[in-house]
């Protein structure tokens, strides 16, 4: 499974209440969850036939998102407006790509960044 992941730009960590409270207002998420194993938040997001599920680790070092279709990228996009007081990073585990994320980030702007990614 491929996963989008979602950092503070200072890799610190994410606000403990705040940011799973913000999470939770994002239109759209379904099956909300709060203290799942592993995780301090998880739900679960459709768009344009694409699903994913987003996660805020029960460490708060990161939110997972997962798969790279356009719910993927629309929802990293989402997460940036929600958390719009932090500067985040978005790259996946292989860390092949590091990109800025901010409330300015367009998802057709990261989706052509993604697709330029060689695989």
């Amino acid at each position: 499974m491929y996963f989008l992941l979602i950092v503070p730009a200072d890799y610190g960590l994410f606000p403990d209440r705040d940011t799973s409270e913000r999470l939770a207002g994002i239109p759209g998420l379904y099956n909300c969850s709060e203290t799942t194993i592993g995780d301090r938040f998880s739900a679960s997001f459709d768009y344009q036939g694409d699903s994913t599920i987003v996660r805020l680790s029960e460490d708060h070092q990161r939110i997972s998102v997962a798969g790279s279709g356009p719910a993927s990228t629309r929802l990293a996009v989402l997460v940036a407006q929600a958390l719009a007081s932090l500067s985040l990073r978005l790259f996946d585990l292989d860390y092949s790509f590091d990109i800025p994320l901010d409330t300015g980030t367009s998802e057709q702007a990261l989706r052509d960044q993604l697709e330029a990614i060689p695989q």
